[in-house]
Parts: structure tokens; C-alpha cells; sequence
């Protein structure tokens, strides 16, 4: 790569490229397999549109990598010939099959294994369209681009703006299942190492990726804090059976309710989320 900047080294400082990458870290996200597909189908609708987003045809097989519960499998395989699923978990793979199997899709394939040691070709076929929605992928975005014959689609959140230290601190995430403080290390802002960082480093090696924006949100209004936590309960259909306060286990809402000048409360959402899409064909490899 011949430009002015390492693109390759600054994405190795993303909130994926941080991230431990052993196989009991694996086993940490498939304990909340149960939770990652509740999240998901409180937010379906606007899943889906991140979905149609993508286009591909119905000759195509489509590798979905990092799939999780199937988010984007479920509405990308009916669209196509087959549908491959890899993960690093065996619950969310066994939640994928059982939701593919209520809503009658048949065509989709899982594969378990672990991202940062498996190889394209190797330990999973490389099909027509590779796509990935918030996974270790995201880590290494060369490496990604080798999954598919035909095009890719990368789909990330992107940050309204960065915070005056170049950090998100909506949450934590797990990095490390053998050094706590890392696990309290606030990630880097993904609108900072996300996909800017990959659009550079893909048209560095001779891509040229398309971006789309997919934007959603909603505003409630209550009385109190507790008025607005019902009306999200009731929004999402999921509660934290962990806790008696009635609060959803899909969103960490609890810091984005506000209180106005009148004494009322109010929550003002907003999600954008960026797909990526580029022709893996374009790139040369150093």
C-alpha cells in the first residue's frame, strides 16, 4: 500500500482490532446469545431495512460472517440461493437454526469457528457476496474482503460526534476474559477507527466503496423516569429478567432519559447505521 498513511496499522487500534480474540472470549458473547436475539427483534424493522439495503441476486450464495442470532441471515436468505452462517457460537448458531425454522427458511448453512484463526477457503467457502453487522471482521477488513467472489457489505453504527476525548462512553464491552481493567477501558468512538478508517484503506488498495446511511429513532415522553422505562418495555417487548426494575435488556437507555424544564421526561433516540459495500475483485493484495 503506497499511500501517506497506515491505514492497516490504524485499524488494528478499533474497538475490534482491541478486542481479546481467544475462544473463552467467544464463549463470553454466546453467553448472551438469549439477549443478542431479543435485541435484535426489538429492533427488526429497521434490521430488515439494513438488509434490503444490500443487494444481491438469487443465483448468489452469500457468506454472513459474525452472524450471531441471524439478524441479517433472515432477511438476506430468502433473497438468495444459499446462505452460509459463521460464528463463533454454538447458542447463537442453535437460536439462528430455530429462528430460520419458524419463519420456514431452509437454505442457510452454520459453520462454528473463531474468526481471528479461520481462513476464507480453508475453514469456510468463499461465495458470491460476503456481508458482516458489527463483528470481529470488522478487524481486519482485507482479510474480510477475501470471503467473496463478488461484492462485500460491512454494516456498522456511526457516532452523531465525537466526545471531547475521542471516546464513546454510551457503555462498556468485553475484551478481555484475564484482565479486568481492560474490561474497563472505554472503546475507541467507531466514527474515529470505524469505517472511515476501512473506506481509506479499501480505496488505498484499489477499491472504491459505495456508503449508505440508514437512519431510525423515536422520541417518548413521560411523566417520570419510570412513565418512559414502561413505554420502552412496551416498545421492545423485553425486560431484564435479571433486575425488578422493568427496564429493556436491548438498549442501555437509562442515560439518554432526560428531565425538562417543565418537569416532564423524555428520551430522544437516534440510530444511524453505515453499510459499506465494495467489489472485492478491485483490491490488490500486497
Amino acid at each position: 500500500m503506497n499511500g501517506w498513511i497506515d491505514w492497516r496499522a490504524i485499524e488494528r487500534q478499533n474497538d475490534w482490532g482491541l478486542r481479546e480474540t481467544s475462544d473463552a472470549m467467544c464463549a463470553l458473547w454466546d453467553e448472551d446469545a438469549e439477549m443478542w436475539d431479543k435485541r435484535w427483534k426489538a429492533e427488526e424493522c429497521f434490521t430488515q431495512r439494513q438488509a434490503l439495503a444490500m443487494d444481491v441476486l438469487p443465483s448468489d450464495s452469500v457468506i454472513d460472517i459474525g452472524c450471531g442470532a441471524g439478524p441479517l441471515a433472515l432477511f438476506v436468505a430468502p433473497r438468495v440461493q444459499e446462505l452460509v452462517a459463521f460464528d463463533c457460537g454454538e447458542q447463537m448458531l442453535a437460536i439462528l437454526r430455530d429462528n430460520a425454522h419458524a419463519r420456514g427458511i431452509s437454505n442457510i448453512q452454520t459453520i462454528q469457528g473463531n474468526w481471528y484463526e479461520a481462513e476464507p477457503g480453508r475453514d469456510f467457502p468463499v461465495c458470491d457476496v460476503a456481508i458482516t453487522r458489527w463483528s470481529p471482521a470488522q478487524g481486519d477488513i482485507l482479510k474480510f474482503s477475501r470471503c467473496a467472489r463478488r461484492y462485500c457489505y460491512s454494516v456498522s453504527s456511526c457516532a452523531p460526534a465525537f466526545e471531547k476525548d475521542g471516546f464513546s462512553r454510551a457503555g462498556y464491552w468485553c475484551r478481555s476474559t484475564v484482565d479486568e481493567t481492560m474490561n474497563r477501558t472505554p472503546r475507541p468512538c467507531a466514527r474515529k477507527y470505524g469505517f472511515n478508517v476501512h473506506f481509506n484503506l479499501l480505496y488505498d488498495a484499489g477499491a472504491n466503496p459505495v456508503i449508505n446511511y440508514i437512519e431510525e429513532g423515536f422520541e417518548l415522553i413521560g411523566d417520570s423516569k419510570e412513565a418512559v422505562f414502561a413505554q420502552l418495555a412496551e416498545r421492545f417487548s423485553a425486560e431484564d429478567e435479571s433486575s425488578d426494575t422493568g427496564r429493556p435488556t436491548c438498549l442501555p437507555f437509562e442515560n439518554k432519559i432526560m428531565q425538562r424544564s417543565d418537569g416532564t421526561w423524555y428520551l430522544n433516540h437516534r440510530h444511524r447505521i453505515v453499510i459499506m459495500g465494495w467489489d472485492p475483485r478491485e483490491i490488490t493484495y500486497e
